[in-house]
């Protein structure tokens, strides 16, 4: 069991390096500079190669991921750009809440989902259990954002 799970811990670590490569290509090949969209239309030349050099835009790919992964090594998520603010502040600011939400939604799912399911597997094809299924399916397909706004 624990050769699978450090096999598994590998092979996201190779995932997650494969998606900041591409995403550092992509940001190279799409149109348009990253610099002067973030500065907006009145941007002067002398700020956006300010901010490229900044963000490290104006150097090769492969050095752009070197410093993103030893940053990240260190812990360093750097700055947001509209504010100043550490990224590693903003997401401590909003790990309690995330973890609140997402502790008391799996708590929720279980102390619901597994009574239902108990019930559907026990009653087979039955008018409840094709509800709870639909009822299960909705709930499954509706795209979170939606959910989210229907309660507001």
């Amino acid at each position: 069991m624990l050769v699978y799970i450090v096999k598994r811990l590998l092979m996201t670590l190779v995932v997650l390096l494969l998606v900041i490569i591409f995403l550092s290509l992509l940001v190279q090949i799409v149109p348009g500079d990253p610099a002067r969209t973030l500065l907006g239309p009145r941007a002067t030349p002398e700020l956006i190669q300010k901010v490229r050099a900044s963000m490290d835009l104006d150097k090769p790919v492969y050095v752009q991921v070197g410093k993103f992964l030893w940053r990240i090594a260190h812990l360093d998520l750097g700055v947001d750009v509209f504010t100043g603010v550490p990224i590693s502040r903003l997401v401590g600011n909003a790990l309690p809440h995330t973890l609140i939400l997402a502790i008391s939604s799996l708590a929720l799912a279980v102390l619901v989902g597994i009574p239902l399911g108990v019930f559907s597997a026990t009653h087979p094809d039955s008018w409840l259990d094709r509800l709870l299924a639909l009822i299960s399916i909705s709930f499954t397909t509706i795209p979170s954002y939606v959910a989210a706004c229907s309660y507001y």
